[in-house]
């Protein structure tokens, strides 16, 4: 939570309006800026798959996401890595976690007593184990790149991909990077 209060402080201090449009962009998985280093446009006049839509780049590239797994991994130091093995989990527990907190935020960064009163009666499980689906798609090359925007000595080598949980899945988190990269 307190990554995204000092995203909107640093760059929506005093225009609440731009801050609320902010909160509603993460709200959309699959294009926002939780998880994308190049987040889609947030108004776009065509739907994803149209012509004239704009996907976004950069997944698991995101500042946000990225400033999550390194304070995680910094407590890491010093300890026994198998540089062949992705934190595939820590990744997961950290979008879970910017997910949550974007929807407990308000505007003005305060957040909503009501959501974090009720904050432990949501079931998350189910929503991390469907976007540990969607990194099957990801190449090891892929993380092994994502992984060196974190801590350098976990680049990765011969990633085998993450098994698909069997628990139900939601179509927008199975699916979050199933697209083909815009860029190369």
């Amino acid at each position: 939570m307190a990554v995204l209060q000092k995203y909107l402080r640093d760059n929506y201090d005093g225009r609440p309006g731009k801050a609320y449009e902010w909160l509603l962009c993460p709200n959309s998985l699959e294009t926002g800026p939780l998880f994308f280093e190049n987040p889609a446009p947030f108004c776009q006049a065509a739907a994803k798959g149209e012509p004239g839509f704009v996907a976004p780049s950069g997944r698991l590239k995101s500042p946000l996401l990225l400033d999550v797994v390194q304070a995680m991994l910094h407590g890491t130091h010093g300890s026994m890595k198998d540089p062949s093995l992705i934190p595939c989990g820590l990744f997961l527990m950290a979008m879970g976690a910017l997910e949550r907190a974007a929807t407990c935020l308000k505007p003005n960064t305060t957040t909503d007593a009501l959501l974090l009163t009720n904050f432990c009666h949501a079931k998350w499980g189910g929503a991390i184990a469907d976007c540990c689906h969607g990194f099957s798609t990801i190449s090891s090359e892929k993380w092994a790149k994502i992984l060196s925007l974190c801590q350098d000595s976990l680049q990765a080598r011969g990633f085998v991909a993450a098994t698909a949980s069997e628990e139900a899945r939601v179509i927008q988190r199975t699916n979050i990077f199933s697209f083909s990269s815009p860029t190369k």
